[in-house]
């Protein structure tokens, strides 16, 4: 499956997704790129799908159980958030830094329900991730299974670890962000005490703790509230 020599999923986000994270020629990577774009990314009803066409019952291999699934339901030709994490994820790998964002934030539910229209679209709950979201022509962008924590956890280190940048260590803390914000801020807690940090562009990489420039972040639990100064050289 997955080939275009199928009738049904000629193209699957999975396997695409992982073939870039993989490291494959760069030549190759901007093919399953632009394959992704074409085939899987629908703009329209703001999804990227798992895989097209969608299986309706002809003599393709049998894909298991989502099958049993209408067209563009669920993991049958729907977005499933899991893939769609993983494809961000590679889109970074590119540096395709603007892009990935710019589909965070096309399936962030909050996005999703920012209008009573959206809302009424999408239909489940604007506060948590959704497993997938159906690009079936009755059911066009309306979310499925909501409260999913798998999607959820990719989805929130996808954003945490990736486009913020924010990656711990041991005791150690590193910034180093894939995002087009000109400035942002985190507050962490670290055992009992609280680090808020800030994350700017500049001439030139610097780091200050309570106003003292270092060359690391080392968080050290005092009980006390600190504060970070990240300043970063290249293009957030």
């Amino acid at each position: 499956m997955g080939s275009m020599e199928n009738d049904e999923c000629k193209i699957d986000l999975i396997s695409q997704a992982f073939a870039i994270l993989s490291g494959i020629s760069k030549e190759k990577t901007e093919k399953v790129y632009s394959s992704v774009e074409k085939y899987l990314v629908d703009l329209d009803l703001k999804i990227i799908k798992l895989l097209t066409p969608a299986f309706s019952g002809t003599k393709s291999p049998s894909p298991g159980y989502i099958a049993g699934y209408p067209e563009g339901i669920r993991e049958n030709g729907g977005q499933y958030t899991h893939a769609t994490a993983w494809y961000i994820l590679a889109l970074l790998k590119m540096g395709k830094t603007n892009k990935a964002y710019e589909y965070y934030q096309m399936i962030n539910p909050i996005e999703r329900s920012k209008t009573k229209e959206d809302a009424d679209i999408y239909a489940i709950e604007p506060y948590v991730v959704s497993a997938d979201i159906y690009s079936n022509k009755d059911k066009k962008a309306r979310g499925g299974w909501s409260w999913y924590t798998g999607s959820a956890g990719w989805y929130y280190r996808v954003g945490l670890t990736e486009i913020l940048g924010f990656k711990k260590r041991g005791n150690k803390l590193f910034i180093r962000p894939n995002n087009p914000f000109e400035s942002y801020d985190i507050t962490y807690r670290y055992l009992n005490s609280i680090y808020e940090i800030h994350v700017e562009k500049g001439k030139e990489k610097k780091i200050y703790v309570d106003n003292k420039q270092v060359e690391e972040i080392e968080l050290i639990d005092d009980n006390k509230t600190h504060q970070i100064s990240v300043i970063v050289k290249e293009s957030l």
